[in-house]
């Protein structure tokens, strides 16, 4: 292994990649032809020989669906948060009231 002082971090990442392309039923090659990725530097990840810089473990979180947290193993939670700002405020008042209209 490449990356021996982080050990068992990249360990595991290796193995959680090869999962998640698995998973999709894909080969390298079909990874790469999905996400550009060269086949050669997938290989590297997988065998813990390179760690992907940020933008490509963006690429690869956005193909799989995940967070590039899940990819690093930082966490076992797979699925990424909703988008901020798009559920309502809980405070909101109602459509058409305004606060400055006086009260008879």
């Amino acid at each position: 292994m490449f990356y021996k002082d982080r050990g068992e971090e990249v360990s595991r990442m290796e193995n959680r990649l090869r999962e998640l392309r698995k998973k999709r039923r894909l080969t390298q090659v079909g990874l790469q032809m999905q996400t550009g990725i060269e086949q050669t530097l997938i290989s590297k990840y997988e065998r813990g020989e390179r760690v992907p810089p940020t933008e490509t473990l963006m690429v690869l979180a956005k193909f799989f669906g995940t967070t590039m947290d899940y990819i690093m193993c930082l966490t076992d939670n797979p699925q990424r948060p909703p988008p901020l700002g798009r559920e309502p405020a809980p405070d909101k008042e109602k459509p058409g009231a305004s606060k400055f209209s006086k009260s008879t």
